[in-house]
């Protein structure tokens, strides 16, 4: 098995770091059957109205794109 490593540029690391937190909690709050009988627009727009991840270092149109 080979391991491959990539050089990320130092400012990339808490913008990534951000986004797997998102991509985490998204998953725990949303995953399995607890969303049964919701649309994804249904999910989406209890993120968006929440705010949650409104303070997190990231630009919008990441944090946007990532919830969805």
């Amino acid at each position: 098995m080979t391991t491959i490593y990539a050089d990320t540029p130092q400012e990339l690391l808490p913008i990534c770091k951000a986004v797997g937190y998102i991509r985490a909690d998204i998953w725990r709050r949303y995953g399995g059957l607890k969303t049964v009988g919701k649309s994804s627009n249904d999910i989406r727009n209890e993120i968006s109205g929440l705010a949650l991840y409104s303070k997190l270092p990231i630009d919008g149109t990441i944090r946007n794109e990532s919830t969805k």
